[in-house]
């Protein structure tokens, strides 16, 4: 099985995870959308991640702990948090995901992968290995740059204005070098299986609370688990990988509509929310502009965008709404006699 051993094959897939989104953060630094201190943040846990291959569950880390090998966070260690509890939560609440990063719990930047688990479920593509890889690691750095704090403002209506920051680390970055980071995997051991009494990954998978929110589709059932910001932000970084989406990359309205569907983002959010997250929280300049080509091509006044489409906002359009109007919306709009109303 892979998990015991991993091919050279599935090798390569963690070892092309880990560097496009090393890559991303590269990119991210050479534009100034984050600052050298941010860059280097990240890299670091990049670098020394341990990648856990393994059947195991989140047990995994239970002999790496036992061995000293894994350290709980000092803030669980004031709070009493040992070995022996660490399981007893096991025992209770063991959950087998598809990969999980354990940063809440250990000291060390640790991600485990159940690799045959995602070959069944997502086939034999190494690309899926891959795309797990991105969505632990982005878990894993996120919080370098307050980036899921990010999604979580647009998700709940409020603006990300990235000018003054972009500004200020344009001024302040240095510019960093192209690296190779070769991961540090892990193949499982032949410990026994920990078969929980509430299978935990049934439980928030099916964490249905029965609300919908503005940002979700009309019909979809908020979940505590998939439609929290961390969560949210990590499947975006997935869409981006599995689409090609380079970074700084303008996203529009049209764009979605060749993108591969991921039922979990594009069945469950408006469309706008969408864009906003990938064009905002990335910081992509020139939104503002492309508005303004825009609306040359359909030969509409930008003080008539504004009242057309955001009046409330008594014509002055924010970065994060001007994104979500494509030429398409404009030249509908023109033709339909819609201005102003």
């Amino acid at each position: 099985m892979e998990n015991d051993n991993p091919s050279i094959e599935t090798q390569q897939a963690i070892k092309d995870g880990i560097n496009w989104i090393a890559n991303w953060y590269k990119d991210r630094c050479d534009a100034g959308v984050i600052s050298s201190e941010e860059y280097a943040d990240a890299v670091k846990k990049l670098q020394q991640v341990k990648i856990y291959t393994t059947k195991q569950g989140t047990n995994r880390v239970t002999e790496e702990l036992e061995k000293g090998n894994l350290h709980f966070k000092p803030e669980l260690l004031k709070k009493g948090a040992s070995v022996e509890m660490w399981k007893k939560l096991m025992a209770q609440k063991n959950t087998f995901p598809l990969g999980w990063c354990a940063k809440d719990n250990i000291e060390e930047p640790v991600i485990i992968l159940d690799i045959d688990k995602i070959k069944e479920k997502m086939g034999n593509d190494p690309k899926a290995i891959t795309s797990e890889v991105i969505h632990e690691l982005t878990h894993l750095t996120a919080d370098s740059f307050h980036a899921e704090q990010d999604v979580k403002k647009i998700i709940y209506g409020e603006n990300i204005d990235g000018a003054a920051k972009r500004a200020y680390n344009s001024a302040h970055h240095q510019s960093v070098g192209n690296i190779t980071i070769n991961p540090n995997i892990i193949a499982d051991t032949n410990t026994a299986l920990v078969v929980p009494v509430i299978d935990n990954a049934k439980t928030l998978l099916h964490s249905n609370t029965g609300e919908n929110y503005d940002f979700m589709n009309d019909g979809v059932s908020y979940n505590k688990y998939l439609d929290g910001n961390n969560e949210i932000y990590a499947r975006m970084m997935q869409l981006r990988y599995e689409n090609g989406l380079k970074a700084g990359e303008l996203i529009r309205p049209d764009d979605l509509h060749k993108m591969l569907h991921d039922e979990d983002i594009i069945n469950r959010y408006k469309a706008p929310v969408i864009i906003s997250i990938l064009n905002d929280v990335a910081m992509v300049p020139g939104v503002k502009e492309q508005m303004k080509k825009d609306a040359e091509l359909a030969r509409i006044s930008m003080a008539d965008v504004e009242k057309t489409f955001y009046p409330q906002q008594n014509g002055k359009m924010s970065e994060t709404k001007m994104n979500t109007v494509s030429v398409s919306d404009l030249i509908r709009a023109k033709n339909s006699g819609n201005f102003y109303s």
